[in-house]
């Protein structure tokens, strides 16, 4: 019987695969450039995967004996389906739980935990694994900090906000955008005070950040509120000059405050901008 051509093509490949090997080999990656295996990295992964969180958490439990620790990419996955699912002391728990954790965890691992720490007000927590940061040899970053702000912040604690604040100034570490955004909204509600809003704003510009609309309209209803009107003049005039078109609350709030003043002139000028910039017409008390 004749051979196949299916046959024929298999017999010369076999034949080639001498020829074949010694540039194989050359493109191959040696073992060393290789990640090592993590299985429990794997396992974590697959349960996850299918929205098992609890089997995730499970595995971890059931590996603390473990010797030598996994690396982060088997806790930071669970610890942040954790924290995106509102588990915030579980998270705190199993790192806790966990006699590897400390050892396997890294600067991403530690952000995760503070951030759950001080959303479940646990904030001696918090702190604790912030400073752990350095005694494992890293250094604390924007996230870190920023993780400690917001809680502060949820808590309405300005004193120790802007103490974490000053914190992260002197380890060179520049506040970005989200960073005072929570601070402008922490001194503009409540018992505000504009002023430290409008410090902040300047602060961004000489970062040369932007302030966004949100931030610019927080400051300048507080100033409305407290009727200080340098401040509210501060703030309007930097909308102006970034094309910012203020909207009926923070029109009719100024207006409001320069009546209160007794400013009726330029009260009137506001108005009919106002009513120019199609802001809408509200009542003016």
């Amino acid at each position: 019987m004749l051979p196949t051509r299916s046959a024929i093509l298999l017999s010369g490949f076999r034949a080639s695969l001498p020829r074949l090997s010694s540039p194989l080999q050359t493109l191959a990656p040696s073992s060393r450039d290789l990640p090592p295996p993590d299985p429990l990295a794997d396992l974590v992964r697959f349960h996850l995967s299918s929205g098992d969180t609890d089997g995730a958490v499970a595995a971890i439990r059931s590996s603390a004996d473990l010797v030598p620790p996994p690396s982060p990419a088997a806790l930071n996955p669970v610890f942040s389906a954790l924290s995106r699912t509102g588990q915030f002391a579980s998270a705190i728990s199993l790192f806790d739980s966990v006699s590897w954790a400390r050892d396997a965890a890294d600067l991403v691992t530690f952000n995760i935990l503070i951030h759950c720490g001080c959303q479940s007000r646990q904030f001696d927590v918090a702190h604790q694994l912030f400073n752990e940061i350095r005694s494992r040899g890293y250094t604390p970053d924007v996230v870190s900090f920023n993780s400690l702000i917001k809680g502060l912040c949820d808590e309405h604690r300005v004193s120790d906000a802007f103490g974490v604040l000053d914190e992260m100034k002197q380890e060179g570490i520049v506040p970005n955008s989200y960073t005072y955004s929570m601070l402008i909204g922490l001194v503009t509600r409540g018992s505000s005070d504009s002023e430290k809003g409008l410090n902040l704003i300047r602060e961004m510009l000489q970062l040369g950040l932007e302030p966004s609309r949100v931030n610019l309209n927080c400051v300048l209803l507080a100033s409305c509120k407290e009727v200080k009107i340098y401040v509210a003049n501060a703030l309007y005039g930097r909308m102006s000059k970034s094309g910012i078109l203020g909207d009926v609350i923070s029109y009719t709030c100024f207006v409001n405050a320069l009546c209160k003043k007794k400013m009726l002139a330029e009260a009137k000028t506001l108005f009919s901008e106002m009513q120019q910039n199609g802001a809408g017409a509200s009542y003016v008390g």
